[in-house]
């Protein structure tokens, strides 16, 4: 097993995706993120991060500030969406995604760890 870690960094309000290309062939096990400010739950201000297959169109991951928040600095688990994530080959793009639906009150850092499992361990 490994962490696969990216780090968005300086977002606010402006959504943002980065493809992160696989490093070997391999499945995400697990993920959560650490924000490096507070997000209060609610609508507005929102944060949604999301993990989504190569296709774009597969949401995989997703944790979102609307129902419980997210506090500084504490890993925010993501909740798989349909039980068993796809298996990614090396270079594939693992689609990292951020969406804000206002702006918050001071730039954060958001940061990505995939627990992932190598294919020959599959």
């Amino acid at each position: 097993m490994f962490i696969l870690s990216y780090k968005l960094g300086n977002v606010q309000s402006t959504d943002v995706t980065v493809a992160v290309p696989a490093p070997v062939d391999c499945r995400i096990e697990s993920a959560h993120i650490i924000c490096s400010v507070a997000v209060a739950s609610g609508a507005s201000p929102k944060v949604s991060c999301e993990v989504y297959a190569d296709d774009d169109a597969t949401k995989l991951l997703i944790a979102d500030s609307q129902a419980s928040g997210f506090a500084q600095n504490v890993p925010v688990p993501m909740v798989l969406q349909n039980g068993v994530s796809p298996r990614y080959e090396k270079d594939q793009a693992i689609q990292l995604k951020l969406d804000f639906t206002s702006s918050l009150a001071s730039v954060t850092d958001i940061s990505f760890y995939l627990k992932c499992v190598p294919a020959r361990d599959i």
